[in-house]
């Protein structure tokens, strides 16, 4: 098995990530820009593979008090580690069980994000959909996770 290591996000990182062809195709044009911020001044993992590659970023930020919105981008090599990714988001919504558990935790997914809505429901996330625009994810509040 192949490792993969976390450690703090850099800002740069936005800009060093290459994106699968899922995530390519919803992000806005100034993507790059809003992940440079949102690692800046929020919370954020760079996971990288065991030849230095980063595969992915995952953040939380806090766009209102109260409000704590995860989000993660991935790169094409995140194929190679799906058990790890299912286990780190798992750790995720611990984090944000224990330390986010008076906000609520949601963010948007695009309707055609396919493999990225099956992701945040295994972890748990349920979605709504809207009659415009991308859906929602939220996670259900719970004393437990």
């Amino acid at each position: 098995m192949s490792r993969v290591t976390a450690t703090q996000a850099c800002p740069t990182d936005a800009y060093e990530l290459e994106l699968r062809e899922e995530d390519r195709a919803e992000v806005s044009p100034g993507w790059r820009t809003l992940v440079f911020q949102a690692i800046q001044y929020g919370q954020a993992v760079a996971y990288r593979d065991e030849t230095g590659h980063l595969i992915g970023l995952v953040g939380i930020t806090q766009p209102e008090p109260g409000v704590a919105s995860p989000w993660a981008l991935a790169s094409p090599r995140l194929r190679f580690h799906r058990k790890q990714a299912y286990r780190e988001g798992l750790e995720l919504v611990r984090y944000l069980r224990e330390f986010h558990a008076d906000d609520f935790i949601c963010n948007t997914i695009p309707r055609a994000a396919t493999s990225n809505r099956r992701f945040v429901q295994a972890l748990g996330f349920r979605i709504v959909a809207r009659e415009k625009g991308d859906d929602i994810f939220y996670l259900p509040l719970c004393a437990h996770p």
